[in-house]
């Protein structure tokens, strides 16, 4: 009888200690990405995930400071722009198709790949490749 009375209060207790037990909640990072509207930074809050070898911040231009952007869930990429234009004919919200491919860390804007480095709810950090005079560089965006 003692066993019985054992073996029950074990499986209780083990019962017990499954169901109270928390699920870690996962993090979608795209959920994260459409979460707010975010803007151009070269204020970097995780240099630990910036890329291995040379890299570059993307110059922050006074065209940018103002430019804020907005990722949608239907593919759609916002931007607005309040203050100094980048281009003459540039207007006030420019709309953009963009994709994220969570399983390869792509972000493509327009006809612009870019490789994620980080996306946390602080900020979103990526890189794109460019040519320069010393050979190909690659330059980190970053928004927040």
């Amino acid at each position: 009888m003692y066993h019985k009375v054992l073996l029950l209060t074990l499986h209780i207790l083990l019962l017990l200690a499954l169901c109270g037990c928390k699920k870690e909640r996962e993090i979608d990072e795209t959920d994260i990405l459409t979460s707010k509207i975010w803007k151009r930074t070269i204020n970097d809050l995780n240099p630990s995930s910036n890329p291995q070898g040379e890299f570059s911040y993307a110059p922050l231009n006074d065209c940018d400071k103002d430019r804020t952007y907005s990722f949608s869930k239907n593919g759609t990429l916002t931007l607005i722009n309040t203050g100094t234009k980048c281009l003459p004919d540039e207007t006030e919200t420019t709309l953009v198709k963009y994709n994220y491919n969570k399983e390869n860390n792509v972000l493509t804007m327009a006809a612009n790949i870019f490789t994620i480095l980080e996306i946390s709810e602080s900020q979103i950090k990526f890189k794109h490749v460019f040519p320069d005079n010393s050979g190909i560089r690659d330059y980190v965006f970053i928004l927040q």
